[in-house]
């Protein structure tokens, strides 16, 4: 069972960016880890024109504060299973990326990461585009983008939601004898 450990919620989206060749190619926020094992995340996302490809969410780890100035640094951390943007539809819908295998690392506790939705493909009119807002903005987090170098805000999230596996509950074991 996963749990929610951050969150921007798609009831305040009132803008969206669009993702794809020649136009940013990540979208997503910093949260902080919870120690437990990165199940998934949610992004808030629809179409424009005819995309084709596949979407990813990445895990990195940041630089900067969370809330401030955080942003992505390094190598990606985690790579989500893929997702076919080609059946995304013109209106927004929340879309799952699994963690799974070698991606479903531990999130360590109190340490701030970034999760973005990642598109390259498309082009042109064909692109993907994740909803934002900015309202009841949360203070421990900040937005971040990538046009060939990542550009934080925070004036604007991402509308998402990142889940953690719940931690295993240590059974009752009893002995028969």
């Amino acid at each position: 069972m996963a749990i929610t450990i951050n969150s921007y919620s798609e009831a305040n989206q009132n803008n969206f960016t669009q993702l794809g060749s020649g136009a940013y190619t990540d979208a997503g926020n910093s949260f902080t880890g919870d120690g437990n094992k990165a199940d998934s995340c949610q992004f808030f996302l629809r179409k424009t024109g005819s995309p084709t490809g596949n979407a990813t969410a990445r895990i990195f780890a940041i630089t900067g504060t969370p809330g401030t100035n955080a942003a992505p640094t390094g190598s990606v951390l985690a790579t989500s299973d893929t997702f076919d943007v080609s059946t995304l539809t013109t209106s927004f819908v929340l879309i799952t990326f699994t963690f799974s295998g070698a991606a479903r690392i531990t999130l360590t506790n109190a340490t701030g990461y970034f999760v973005v939705v990642t598109y390259t493909g498309g082009g042109g009119a064909n692109l993907i585009e994740p909803g934002s807002g900015n309202s009841s903005m949360p203070v421990d987090q900040n937005s971040a983008r990538n046009l060939g170098g990542w550009i934080t805000a925070t004036a604007i999230r991402w509308c998402y939601y990142m889940y953690s596996e719940s931690p295993v509950s240590p059974g009752k074991f009893f002995q028969l004898f």
